[in-house]
Parts: structure tokens; sequence; C-alpha cells
């Protein structure tokens, strides 16, 4: 989806992360809503490794005269260190900085990143999580596992200025940086003076003091809409911006400017299904320069949209979307992003893979064993989540362009498969630009989907 991340809804936003990240939660995936393939750390530090040559050697390349694999580990831009990297029977450990390297690897290469319990994000206690990426042959990957990192921030406090008091009025205020993870902080439905907003802005620890942009938008929702959350608005009334130099740990008060009034053009499309899906919503994201989010969506199965969007400079990218379920527990998303003209616009939906291996309760499944699915179409990348609910056992999130993947054994780095342990699986596809369907660039920073899909549960019983 064009857009983090869905990973993704990104610093470039992508359906991925921020459509991705609101919207794989709410369409049922877990932390892969916030979690997208790609988000990194300082611009710099990645700029640099994604950079570096990649080899172009092959599945046959001498081990002997392997390359080294010099990457990263980060999460919604903050560095990732403790976690461990295995390549074959070669391992390290992030430092502090989430760097890694390792020696004499040939091209292409599985690599696994295992988060100790202590830093990963999701997962019963005690339960490291394991990501697997499948067919790198990058020599500079920066990977994004979700896992626990620690921010500075700045709280924002205030109230809007001016503005309507209509009764379906309502409004959010978002603070966005260069390093801030996707997100934002938005202000209470209130209808009446004083509109009041409370946020916390958060940014890598060790960064520098951040040039934080506070956004205020009010709008107006259709009358059968009465929640903060609950619609599309029909139009959008005033706008308001503020450059903020803040530090950590201070508390900034009243500095969003006053609202002014702004504009509204009109966006009109279609919204494509696969046969037997039907549609649940639609999405609309207006995302700031730095790829903050202000995420509407509404209940409706029209298959045609006509919505109002601001003129507004700070909120100028608009990203469409639509979500729609077959009944049995899966679900698709399809997004457009609006840059030219703004009537035309199509919203493509895929139909989501189906699991096949192993069946339904299977019982003594092993390491080794291979998960396996139907293709959901091209220029794909698939992530199997592979979850327990005991304590202690390992998570894992297989990462691959293909439709089957075997359950590593990474018992030797205390990740293994639980012993007897009830297990449930699922597989999401996030469907790339064609020319970018490669394991590479679906690890790289700023990656966009055009669409994303995914299956529902299915249980194993481990060996």
């Amino acid at each position: 989806m064009p857009y983090s991340s869905f990973r993704s809804i990104a610093k470039p936003v992508s359906l991925s992360l921020s459509l991705g990240c609101a919207l794989l939660a709410a369409c049922g995936g877990d932390e892969s809503a916030a979690e997208p393939l790609a988000d990194g750390p300082d611009a710099a530090s990645t700029a640099d490794a994604a950079s570096q040559p990649e080899s172009d050697a092959g599945p046959g390349a001498d081990a002997s005269t392997g390359s080294t694999i010099a990457g990263k580990v980060v999460w919604q831009y903050a560095n990732v260190a403790g976690a461990k990297i295995v390549i074959g029977n070669k391992s390290a450990t992030t430092d502090d900085k989430g760097a890694f390297a390792i020696a004499d690897v040939a091209l292409p290469y599985d690599l696994h990143v295992i988060l100790p319990s202590e830093i990963a994000l999701t997962g019963p206690k005690g339960s490291p999580t394991a990501y697997t990426y499948a067919g790198l042959s990058t020599t500079a990957p920066v990977l994004s596992p979700a896992a626990k990192v620690t921010y500075s921030t700045a709280t924002f406090t205030g109230s809007v200025a001016k503005g309507s008091s209509a009764t379906n009025s309502r409004y959010r205020v978002i603070a966005s940086s260069p390093m801030s993870p996707p997100g934002g902080g938005y202000g209470g439905a209130s209808n009446s003076p004083p509109k009041e907003y409370d946020l916390t802005h958060r940014w890598p620890l060790g960064q520098s003091a951040q040039s934080v942009t506070l956004i205020g938008i009010e709008y107006t929702l259709a009358p059968n809409h009465t929640a903060l959350s609950d619609g599309i608005p029909v139009g959008y009334d005033f706008g308001a911006a503020t450059l903020v130099p803040a530090e950590a740990g201070q508390t900034y008060t009243n500095q969003l400017s006053d609202f002014a009034p702004i504009s509204n053009k009109v966006i009109q499309g279609t919204i494509e299904l696969p046969a037997g899906y039907t549609l649940s919503r639609h999405l609309l994201h207006l995302v700031s320069t730095n790829g903050t989010p202000i995420e509407f969506t509404e209940s409706t199965t029209a298959s045609s949209f006509s919505y109002n969007v601001p003129d507004f400079a700070y909120l100028k990218t608009v990203h469409i979307g639509a979500v729609a379920g077959s009944g049995n527990g899966d679900y698709v998303m399809g997004v457009a992003k609006v840059t030219g003209g703004t009537s035309g616009i199509e919203v493509t939906l895929n139909k989501a893979p189906d699991l096949l291996t192993p069946a339904v309760d299977a019982a003594g499944v092993k390491p080794g064993d291979v998960l396996s699915w139907s293709s959901a179409g091209d220029a794909c990348v698939y992530t199997a989540y592979v979850s327990s609910d005991g304590d202690g056992s390992t998570q894992f999130r297989l990462i691959t362009t293909g439709t089957k993947i075997a359950l590593p054994d990474l018992s030797a780095h205390g990740a293994g498969l639980a012993a007897s342990a009830s297990y449930k699986w699922s597989v999401t596809c996030n469907h790339q630009e064609t020319a970018k369907a490669s394991i590479n660039e679906a690890v790289k920073l700023g990656v966009s989907y055009l669409s994303s899909s995914s299956t529902p549960q299915r249980s194993f019983l481990s060996q």
C-alpha cells in the first residue's frame, strides 16, 4: 500500500505501518499493526548502511570467500541493543547502536533476529520473539523487529484557540518531527471551548532536541456520527501549525497558533474487490510532511467514494483505502496515495492467501516442518505469525517472498519451538510495487505497500 506501515501505517507513512499501524490491529493482525518491516534509526546512519553495495553472488557463492554482513536492528527510529543475530552457524549480538557484523557469509542467506523476552515487544511472560528473514542478499540489512526501546519525550498541552463550536465540530492536534515514530496525539471530542489537548511526543533516546511541528485541524462530522473516531469528515473548517524546538523532559503549553479557515477539495474514485469479499469500511489518512497521520475510518459497504479533504499545506499527502472480508476470518486492505488528480482514483484489494500446511489442529509439528499457503498474487512479501500463549514459549515471525517457509530450529540460541505447546499461526501478505518485489526491498527504510491481506488463524500442537 503506498504509503509504514498498514509497516505501517512510516516515516514515510507505510500503509504497512501508519495505515498499517492503525489498520492491522483493527483488521485482525497482531503487533504487525505497529511493525513496519522497515522503520529506521537516525537518517544519517541508516543512509550509510543502506548505501553500501549489494553483492551479486547467487546461491552457489563459495562460503569460503563469503561476504561480511554488517547491518542494524532498529524499531521506530530507535536502535535495538541486545538482539541476537543468527546466520547459519554464526551469531552476533547487536551493540548499543543496534549494529552487528557477521563475516564469511554466502549469498543469499537466511537471517534470524532473536529478541530476548526483556526486549520483545509482545508475547507471554518470559517469551523471546524470533524473526526470520529468508533469502536476503544485501550486505547491509536494516531490520525492524518490534522491540522495547526507550524514548525521549516532551509534553504539549493547551487549548485550541478560535475555530467553530458547531454541534458536530471536532478537532485533532498531533505532534510530528523527523525522528518520531508513527503516531501522535489528538485532542478530545469537545465541541465547545475550551478545546484542550494534552499529548506526549517521542523520539529516540540520545537524539538531539527535536523541531516538533504541532498541527491542529478542525472538521465536521455527519449528523449521525458523534465520537471522535467515528466517521470520515464531511468537511474541514480550520487549521493551525506551529514549529516548536523541543527538548526532552519539557512541557510546552499553548504553543499552537490560532486556528484559521482552510479550504477543501474533493477526491473521488472506486474500490475494486476480489470475488467473494464484502467491504466493511473506508479509510482516510491525512499525512504530515514528517509522516505522522491523522486517521479516519467509516463503516460502509459502498464500492465508490467521494470525500472532502483539506487543502492545507501541513497535511498535503492523502491516503484513501478500504477494508473487506470474506466472512471466514480473513481480511484484505487496499490503499491509494492521492498525489495528482482528485478524480478517477482506484483502490484495489487483493485476495488473502489460504493456509495449506500443516493441517488444522495438526499434532507433532517440529522445527524443519514447512508452513505453506497459496499465492496472494504478484509482488507479495509474506509474514507468517506463529504464536503460543504459554509463558516462555518462543513467538516466531517468518518473512519471505515465497509461499512456504520452514520453522527454524533456534533452540541452541534460546528460541526453540516450545515442546507439546499449542500454537496458532496466520499469514499476512503485503503487496509491493512490482519493481520492488524482493525481500531486500522489504527490509529497507520507507517501504510502501499497495495492499495487505491476512488469513484467519489455524492451530497446531508442537512435538
